[in-house]
């Protein structure tokens, strides 16, 4: 299902890279507008009042396992990677102020075909339903949300599912024994 949210100055941009999307999902045009959905619920769940502007890359597990490499120094593929914008630990004369009459650029996330096909399989989850949950999970990781301990794991799985609700996904951490 595919929903219309409220929006409608948010840019999110989608490029599938990765042969393996084109063949899971032969009409491109759907898949996108399924990425950006799921992407603009987690935004109106828990993102700014303002616009924002996010970037999504549909690869696969070769392309992420390098930048999980260059970049966590982890030599493994991974489902999904968040890189944000952050003006805090760039130097000003590098990042001029953005102009608040434009989106705000939060940052890019990357999803990994392979990985995500295993994991939904795993789980017994469709592809499309596991899909939004990853680009929910990274566009969460853009907005400043994490996991690294208990209270900020319980913080970000209630945005996930609230932001899972209004796609028709049931909540992914119902079966899972923590």
């Amino acid at each position: 299902m595919i929903h219309q949210f409220t929006r409608p100055n948010d840019i999110i941009a989608v490029d599938v890279v990765a042969e393996e999307w084109a063949t899971s999902f032969p009409d491109e045009g759907l898949l996108k507008k399924l990425v950006i959905s799921a992407a603009k619920s987690a935004l109106s769940t828990a993102g700014p009042a303002r616009s924002v502007e996010v970037s999504i890359l549909l690869t696969n597990d070769d392309e992420i396992r390098v930048l999980n490499q260059n970049y966590r120094d982890k030599d493994m593929p991974t489902n999904v990677l968040s890189f944000a914008i952050s003006n805090s630990s760039t130097p000003s004369h590098l990042s001029p102020a953005q102009p608040t009459d434009l989106p705000k650029l939060l940052g890019d996330v990357v999803v990994a075909y392979e990985t995500c096909s295993k994991e939904a399989s795993a789980q017994s989850r469709l592809m499309e339903d596991y899909l939004c949950h990853m680009i929910i999970h990274g566009t969460l990781h853009l907005l400043g949300h994490d996991h690294d301990n208990e209270e900020e794991a319980i913080i970000m799985e209630n945005f996930e599912r609230k932001s899972l609700t209004p796609l028709g996904i049931t909540d992914p951490y119902i079966n899972i024994c923590k």
